[in-house]
């Protein structure tokens, strides 16, 4: 990797540009590094304003040093080509590394400084502690006598890193230490324990200083009341027990950890100080924000305070502070508020990362501080405003110079909550809002305030404020006015005094406030500040917490789940204001029902729109498996964090609602998040950012066109001004909660002691900041500063030609592939045809031998033409050319996952088994355009002279059309294949992408439309520096900002107009039943039923155009049927076919999962049955059996299984153990009901049909079964066993109120439970398990012509062919073995009867109760029969009569005519892939 130099002169480093010594040291030194360059031909940079930070290339890198100079604290290039180590060892010993940390501290360096004074021995300005000076004795001590390797503090420093990366206990460290102590040799200085190894280095930390609180939070003991008992406000003992000898407890501890001396650690560090003054040199100047010095609110304080300003090294500030429990998830209520500093003169690659946070206050609990904040943050600010009037005198590592260094808070990052706790501008009321204050847009709604109005924003011509949809009234009002810092000022001071403190006769916690006040708490600390007024940005909206609030005000409205603020009182809101009458409640007799919106999912779309998240699969690293916050019924999205809701904003709900919702609906939906996705970029635009302000006044008018105005809370009006913000303070993602949050999550895990919690945080933060600075300095073991990244690229040497450049670092075993000649030939051709280098050989052949084939000839003639110039010695001539004409061996090396560039990839084959995606690739062509597949193969050719290349070997999806760009989302149509001779490139041409699904109603295996996804690459950073990107290099992967950034935010630009098919009406496609309004009625049911959005409030009838129009989506249904399985579930071989399941509990809509229909009228209709019964002339509907198992499939089966299915559920009492203890009354009545609609007469009187009537009566069986296990988990979501008053009150509207009450004592019956356990018992013994979908084995054997042995092996294979379980497959042999046996001995005898597949299903997995494994219901006497089904005589002609009906025909032809050419496209999709989705 590097060169081994004995002697390098590096006196040139030391000379001025005019010199030509330095110009020929500089073109040396660039020679000599060429060596050391990356995958992309960059290598770090060692001038004095880099110092090997960021990557460039070469040329750059030249004009750098030639520019800024040499650093000075360079002085082993390792980067750069030199021995890591010297190149002799024997009797040297090495330098002592902590020796250097302990210069810095120190300031050993004093005489050369030239600011100096004269006998000023101190120790000003150096970061140091009292006692600090005996670590000195550790630094030149000996480990053990004759040690010349380390010294004793070398060895504690390296040996606590190791400990703490690892994870160690404190009790197995001890036992590691007194092995060491006994194994070294005697009178060594191996510390005896953990705790004496930290004392030790502690002393390297900066402590912190503890001072006692008032129990009720009004004053500190500090300063002039240090040597107070009481307090004087409210009079209350400083101690837990003032009477207690000896040393006394305090109530409440506030730890302050001193800024002032960790500032000065930061410029007396050689390895941070010279990144301190980075917001002076790094800064923009193309107009393009990336750290907050390019914002307005950095700029205008440069111009109000331009001495503050003219001094670079001078230090901003940004402050957070937030609440967390120390413990966990246990039940104590406990918060306690650490107060974070971080530096924002760093880089933006260092500004949020851990090692770069100041732990300043931890404010103790066990209640949070709320609006006495002001208290706890006094310390704090009182060392602030010296930091800005007198400065202190402070070291510079990095010029070796004195300088008083200032510092001033920039500004404060938290939540809303805690914002109000900081500024002192409540974020309640009806002035939440602290960017509009007293003009905020809000009105009272049915207990709640809602944020609307927002047309005030407006243009005052806008039609938009005339309009009477939004609630009834003309929008008048002007937008909020901006309040100028002085009327501020004015208004606060104002404001009357308040005593601070929770004590009930000073106000308590909570006070009222006068109407003068307007919404100011108090007047926050910070005014104390010299500065705080006359900034531009004080308190930041945190982005974080405003995306989440607004992603479960969303997503619960979508889904109506329990976050839904979709709600009955929301529903009078709209009565109330006389809008939107469509979704009024609709009452009904004494009961309200909710109409269902068209903004909110269907029961149907909700389950499609769940699976659609579940089967999202993300690349490694992006985020978590969110395919885990489903619930098990595919009904709700829960548990989600904020980075989940980060995900789905950006990324998954603008693709989902698409699928689901009307496009006037869904549009407004995907713009708001595009506007996050926007916002979140790694670099913005000021114009983009001011032309988001004015796309939000749009979409949130939009919205509450949309959404009830109880969906508008305070955080859906934040939205509003985070542009402002933006072009304020620059980039988001320096100023919002998430790597703050994550240091406060770290903060936790220092709680060894829970019943000392803050003492634990602070104890375990000074020993981690000594260990933090420590590891600057260690080489030989790995630290938080060197540890390699978890995507480390390979190091790629600096090569002639650029296809040896391609290079990859395996992450999975290597195989060795032996290339045919044809193979070989191919990937050799397309590396010489890449080759740029190549291309004036190329040349050269085609005017030498113009009708020769460039392809097969040109290898030979250039092997020929390199070896010519070898013997010639030409200059053109080297060995990578040479090795590039002799071809690759025939021997490869292929892996099935590597890492390019920093990213992760995996081929196609290996991804399908694994949670994450990182097989998708993009490749751009010469002219921009762009080509999207995924990785099948990574193959390495190996070159003779150790030269190798890296190939990717791609499936490429035809992009010439299907193309589709709408919203700032791209979708391809992956249907077809492109290029299928051209699927080679080169490993870094690769960059990464991941593709989503695109979500539709129906069986989504036959959707071949996916989205693309860019993948930002998180360690890349825009960086122009004479035009030239840098990256980041700084390695911390422990710190990670793990949330995933847009690149630029005009790469988020959308245009909004809607004009064109936004609908003012709004429509329901259902309803659900609602809790009675409490002025009205008494009687209240939460369930769902259907709901014809024509219909009038009055009409439940259907008319005779609605039940042909029911009529015609049956046929078509019916004939979808016929050509794919889209029935409804079936199970494990019974013959059955049962309604589906939706969310767990019978919803009575029994229309076909793939075909959700377009109108419902009403909960548990088989809708299908009579348009069918009355177009077979209202004849009875003819049934095909089964030949083995003579139970009904077919078609027809279905609403048989439907009808028997809702007829017990409203007429027979599930209260029965089984079908047999069910009253032959009962039984009579329900097949006379059935009897009416199915031919099935003669079934049950005629004794010679015994085997069909057991078919049929085994159906009705199973459907009672599954009835009652049904309404068993209705009975349960209820209340059930723990609160069965509830579920008794609470009858499904399926069911009588008797029959539910019988169910419920049927349930609690000690018999029923213990047979309810056995059954889970039983079923987690299932060893193999069915993947036969929703047909049962008959349906399936049935509707594909298969044989039963055929239909077996199906049904338990996965998709790429291979059995799901090795018994499956076990058993599956066995199976075809008998047969065979059985075809051989029917051959052998000359028998021509069929080979009987039930009694060899019964050999091998045997029968049990009636029913034999893997076939299903065992007649009493089975009967060999060749067929697979039996028809009676009569069946056929009826069922031909039913298809051949003109009536049926017209039907048909009329709905088929009905669908749109859209519809017509995306039904030919699912047609066309139907039996390759049956194979899934």
């Amino acid at each position: 990797m590097y060169n081994c130099i004995m002697s390098i002169d590096k006196t040139w480093t030391t000379l001025p540009p005019t010199r030509k010594e330095f110009w020929e040291g500089l073109d040396s030194f660039v020679e000599r590094s060429k060596s050391c360059v990356d995958s992309g031909g960059r290598i770090r940079c060692p001038c004095k304003k880099c110092v090997n930070s960021i990557l460039m290339d070469m040329t750059t890198m030249k004009n750098h040093v030639s520019r800024f100079g040499f650093s000075r604290h360079y002085d082993t290039w390792i980067y750069h080509g030199e021995s890591r180590t010297p190149p002799v060892v024997n009797d040297v010993a090495p330098s002592n590394e902590m020796a250097g940390a302990i210069d810095d501290i120190m300031g050993e360096h004093m005489e050369n400084d030239t600011n100096h004074v004269e006998g000023n021995s101190d120790t000003d300005g150096r970061g140091v502690d009292d006692g600090f000076l005996k670590l000195l004795e550790e630094v030149n001590a000996e480990l053990y006598p004759g040690c010349t390797r380390f010294s004793s503090l070398d060895f504690i420093a390296k040996l606590m890193h190791i400990k703490v990366d690892n994870k160690w206990t404190d009790g197995s460290f001890d036992q590691l230490l007194e092995l060491l102590q006994s194994a070294f040799p005697d009178e060594n200085r191996v510390p005896s324990s953990h705790y004496i190894a930290k004392k030790k280095l502690k002393k390297i930390g900066l402590g912190y200083e503890s001072i006692h609180v008032c129990k009720n939070d009004c004053i500190l003991f500090w300063k002039e009341h240090e040597s107070l008992q009481h307090c004087p406000v409210c009079r209350e003992s400083r101690w837990v027990n003032k009477n207690t000898k000896g040393k006394k407890v305090a109530h409440k501890v506030l730890r302050y950890f001193p800024l002032t001396s960790r500032l000065q650690r930061l410029y007396c560090s050689r390895h941070t100080a010279k990144n301190m003054i980075w917001h002076n040199t790094g800064r923009s100047e193309d107009g393009v924000m990336r750290h907050p010095v390019d914002g307005s609110s950095w700029k205008e304080f440069d111009m109000k305070y331009p001495n503050f300003s003219k001094e670079p090294r001078n230090v901003r500030l940004g402050l957070a502070a937030d609440g967390f429990n120390p413990f966990g998830n246990m039940s104590s209520a406990h918060s306690t508020w650490p107060v974070v500093v971080t530096t924002y003169n760093l880089p933006p690659w260092l500004c949020m990362k851990e090692s770069s946070f100041m732990l300043t206050l931890l404010i103790p609990g066990p209640k949070s501080p709320g609006k006495d904040m002001d208290v706890f943050l006094r310390p704090l600010v009182e060392e602030l405003k010296h930091l800005w009037n007198t400065g202190v005198r402070t070291k510079d590592a990095a010029t070796n110079t004195f300088f008083t260094m200032k510092a001033m808070l920039l500004w404060t990052i938290n939540d809303f909550p805690a914002r109000s706790s900081l500024s002192g501008w409540s974020g309640q009321g009806y002035k939440a809002c602290p960017t509009c204050k007293e003009d905020t847009p809000s009105c009272r709604v049915t207990n709640k305030i809602a944020f609307v109005g927002h047309r005030r924003f407006l243009d005052p011509d806008d039609p938009w404020r005339t309009s009477l949809e939004f609630n009834g009234q003309h929008e008048t009002r002007a937008p909020p006015r901006q309040f100028s810092n002085e009327e501020i000022k004015a208004q606060l001071d104002r404001l009357p005094t308040r005593t601070p403190g929770k004590h009930p006769d000073f106000g308590g916690v909570k006070r009222k406030r006068e109407d003068f006040e307007l919404n100011w708490s108090k007047r926050s600390i910070f005014f104390e500040l010299e500065y705080w007024s006359s900034l531009q940005l004080k308190h930041n909206l945190d982005v974080m917490h405003i995306e989440k609030n607004v992603c479960d005000s969303l997503l619960g409205t979508l889904l109506m789940n329990d976050k839904s603020k979709d709600t009955t009182n929301a529903r009078i809101d709209l009565e109330n204001l006389k809008i939107r009458k469509p979704l009024w409640l609709q009452k009904r007799g004494n009961k309200f029902f909710k109409p269902q919106p068209k903004y909110s999912f269907t029961d149907v779309d909700r389950k499609l729109f769940c699976q659609f998240i579940k089967g999202i699969k993300l690349p490694d690293g992006f985020g978590s498996n969110i395919s885990k916050k489903v619930t098990d019924n595919d009904t709700n999205i829960a548990g989600l964090k904020s980075h989940d809701c980060h995900i789905l904003m950006q990324r998954l709900i603008p693709i989902g609602v698409k699928g689901f919702l009307a496009k006037d609906k869904s549009t407004p939906i995907v713009e708001l998040c595009n506007i996050f996705k926007q916002l979140c970029s790694r670099t913005l635009m000021v114009e983009d950012m001011r032309k988001a302000k004015a796309d939000i006044v749009t979409i949130l008018c939009k919205l509450e066109l949309i959404y009830p105005p109880a969906f508008f809370d305070i955080m859906v009006h934040l939205v509003l001004h985070l542009p402002d913000e933006a072009i304020c303070g620059g980039p988001v993602y320096m100023r919002w909660m998430y790597p703050f949050e994550r240091y406060m999550k770290k903060l936790k895990h220092y709680v060894r002691n829970k019943a000392r919690p803050e003492g634990s945080i602070a104890e375990g933060y000074v020993a981690e900041e000594a260990l933090t600075f420590c590891s600057m300095y260690l080489q030989d073991v790995q630290t938080r500063f060197n540890r390699p990244e978890r995507n480390e690229d390979v190091i790629v040497e600096k090569t002639k030609l650029w296809v040896f450049g391609s290079k990859c670092r395996p992450t999975s075993g290597t195989q060795a592939k032996h290339l045919d000649v044809s193979d070989k030939k191919n990937l050799e051709w397309f590396v010489l045809d890449s080759c740029e280098e190549v291309r004036q050989y190329m040349n050269e052949f085609k005017a030498e031998c113009p009708q020769s084939e460039l392809k097969t000839e040109f290898p030979t003639w250039f092997l020929n033409k390199v070896y010519e110039m070898k013997t010639q010695n030409s200059p053109l001539f080297h060995e990578e050319l040479s090795a590039l004409s002799m071809g690759a061996r025939a021997i490869a090396s292929t892996y099935t996952a590597c890492i390019v560039n920093g990213v992760r990839f995996m081929v196609l084959s290996r991804d399908a088994q694994r949670t994450t995606q990182n097989s998708g690739v993009l490749v751009e062509g010469e002219s921009g355009e762009k080509y999207y597949g995924q990785l099948e193969e990574i193959i390495e050719l190996h070159y003779p002279c150790g030269y190798s290349t890296v190939l990717f070997r791609c499936k490429w999806f035809d992009t010439r059309s299907g193309v589709r760009c709408e919203n700032n989302i791209t979708s391809i149509d992956t249907r077809r294949e492109w290029h299928k001779e051209d699927q080679l490139i080169f490993a870094t041409q690769a960059k990464q992408v991941f593709y989503i699904r695109e979500p539709s109603r129906g069986d989504q295996s036959n959707n071949h439309r996916w989205v693309v996804e860019n993948v930002n690459h998180r360690k890349i950073w825009d960086l122009p520096i004479n035009e030239a990107r840098i990256e980041d290099v700084n390695n911390d992967s422990a710190e990670n900002v793990d949330v995933v950034h847009n690149s630029c935010s005009s790469n988020c630009r959308f245009v909004i107009d809607l004009s064109r098919f936004f609908d003012h009406s709004v429509q329901s496609t259902g309803e659900v039943e609602v809790s009675v309004p409490t002025h009205t009625v008494n009687e209240v049911s939460d369930e769902e039923i259907g709901f014809d959005e024509n219909d009038s409030d009055d009409d439940c009838e259907m008319s005779e155009g609605d039940t042909e129009m029911i009529a015609m989506a049956f046929i078509w249904i019916l004939a979808l049927y016929l050509m794919a399985d889209v029935m409804g579930r079936g199970h494990d071989g019974d013959g059955s076919e049962d309604p589906p399941r939706l969310g767990g509990r019978l919803r009575g809509q029994h229309e076909e999962d793939a075909v959700p229909p377009t109108k419902r009228r009403g909960k548990g209709k088989n809708l299908n049955l009579k348009p069918t019964w009355e177009a077979n002339g209202k004849r009875p509907l003819p049934l095909e059996y089964d030949g083995t198992t003579f139970t009904p499939v077919g078609p027809t089966s279905t609403l048989f299984t439907r009808e028997a299915s809702l007829y017990m559920v409203r007429n027979i009492p599930l209260d029965k153990e089984s079908w047999k203890k069910v009253t032959e009354a009962e039984k009579n009545a329900l097949y006379t009901h059935l009897q009416t609609y199915f031919d099935i007469q003669d079934i049950l009187e005629d004794p010679g049909n015994r085997k069909y009537r057991e078919g049929v009566e085994f159906v009705v069986s199973r459907l009672y079964r599954n009835r009652k296990s049904d309404f068993k988990e209705v009975f349960l979501e209820k209340g059930g066993y723990d609160d069965l008053e509830t579920a008794r009150a609470n009858p499904p509207d399926e069911m009588s109120r008797e029959n539910w009450n019988k169910v419920i004592d049927f349930f609690c019956t000690d018999k029923h439970k213990r047979r309810s356990d056995q059954n889970k018992v039983n079923k987690a013994k299932q060893v193999v398990p069915n993947r036969g979908g929703t047909s049962s084995y008959s349906n399936s054997c049935h509707k594909f012509n298969k044989s039963k042995i055929q239909n077996y092996g199906d049904v338990h294979r996965l998709k790429d062919g291979t059995f799901d379980n090795p018994r499956s497959e076990e058993q599956y042999n066995a199976l075809l073995h008998e047969l065979n046996l059985e075809t051989q001995n029917c051959s052998s005898s000359n028998n021509s009867t069929p080979v009987d597949e039930a009694s060899i299903f019964e050999r091998v997995l045997g029968a049990r109760r009636g029913h034999i494994k893997g076939v299903g219901y065992k007649p009493s006497q089975t009967t060999s029969s060749a067929q697979s089904r039996v028809s009676r005589p009569t069946q056929p002609s009826k069922l031909d009569r039913l298809l051949s009906n003109p009536r049926f025909k017209e039907a048909m032809a009329a709905l088929v005519d009905s669908f749109s050419n859209e519809d017509d496209e995306a039904m030919e999709d699912d047609e066309a892939t139907e039996d390759d989705n049956r194979e899934e």
